[in-house]
């Protein structure tokens, strides 16, 4: 199946990109101790948590992004039916990795002088 196929390759890529992160996150953390001091595992594993919150966010992000990006440009107003342009204004969630920027659909309905905020 090309479909899968696709999916296989981008799973590899991911793998590596993966790999490759987790490999400048270590150097970096070298960096960070003296003399070569062996650290704490908490040290290790503390930072490697932190990075993982970070790629959660950046996952979201891009995730509702995407969705914004494939989103109808009108929408009919609640109340009176009326299609109306959608606008998209920006505002931050608290994920349970932390602050996330999305972008929000929302409407303004000349007829009936409200704002409306369509579902998906």
């Amino acid at each position: 199946m090309v479909m899968d196929d696709n999916l296989d390759d981008l799973e590899r890529e991911q793998e590596i990109l993966l790999r490759k992160l987790a490999a400048f996150q270590a150097r970096i953390q070298a960096l960070g101790r003296p003399n070569g001091e062996v650290p704490h595992y908490s040290e290790i594993e503390r930072p490697a948590h932190e990075i993982g919150r970070r790629l959660s966010q950046l996952v979201q992000e891009e995730a509702m992004a995407d969705q914004a990006r494939k989103a109808d440009s009108r929408a009919e107003c609640p109340d009176c039916g009326r299609s109306c342009p959608l606008d998209f204004k920006t505002r931050t969630i608290q994920s349970t990795d932390g602050p996330v920027e999305m972008r929000e659909p929302f409407g303004h309905c000349p007829r009936c002088q409200r704002d409306f905020f369509p579902s998906a």
